[in-house]
């Protein structure tokens, strides 16, 4: 890559340079590839909870965006785009391997509220308290559908914003704001129960 491709790939779009990409430019695709490697690697993990097929479906993901470059449309967003291809290739690997487990920790309640669900439930100083609490939340999040899992691990852990969740799982606005209210509203009530 010369400097001046070096230069225009940095400041180009994810856009743009799926568009350099359509027309052949490789030096394009290593560029995302170095933007999105470690969302990639971190969402299929909460979805896999195995670094190795982490890494492995993230770079399968890649080598999809490469093979499905040109049947992206540049009039819409990358990153929801990618989210789509790098969270239907995890799933069809999960469900071929029998064994979906999904579960994160958040780092909000909701929109309004600064700290996590498990530094609510643990007591301040002890790791058998927060290692608990974890498995509280994990366990918690394992009880909602895939459909409200899905949502909830795009919203609070990647930090999409409720139109690209709707992109990326190719959904309406208004199912994305209903699963979210959904999750978060059962999520709460089990919660509630276990620490009392």
């Amino acid at each position: 890559m010369s400097a001046q491709t070096a230069i225009t790939a940095i400041d180009a779009s994810d856009e743009q340079l799926m568009i350099d990409l359509q027309n052949g430019n490789r030096d394009a695709f290593s560029e995302l590839v170095e933007r999105y490697h470690q969302d990639a690697i971190r969402l299929a993990y909460y979805y896999a909870h195995n670094w190795e097929d982490a890494r492995d479906l993230s770079q399968d993901a890649f080598i999809k965006v490469f093979q499905q470059a040109q049947s992206f449309d540049p009039r819409q967003a990358f990153r929801p785009w990618f989210f789509r291809v790098l969270t239907n290739h995890v799933l069809n690997f999960l469900n071929r391997k029998k064994r979906i487990r999904f579960f994160s920790l958040f780092e909000r309640m909701n929109d309004n509220d600064d700290g996590s669900w498990a530094e609510k439930i643990a007591e301040p100083g002890s790791a058998e308290n927060e290692f608990s609490s974890r498995q509280l939340v994990w366990n918690t999040l394992d009880q909602l559908s895939p459909q409200h899992r899905s949502v909830v691990i795009l919203h609070e852990i990647e930090g999409l914003k409720e139109q690209e969740i709707a992109e990326t799982l190719n959904c309406s606005l208004g199912t994305v704001k209903s699963r979210l209210h959904y999750a978060r509203k059962k999520m709460k009530k089990i919660l509630a129960n276990e620490v009392k």
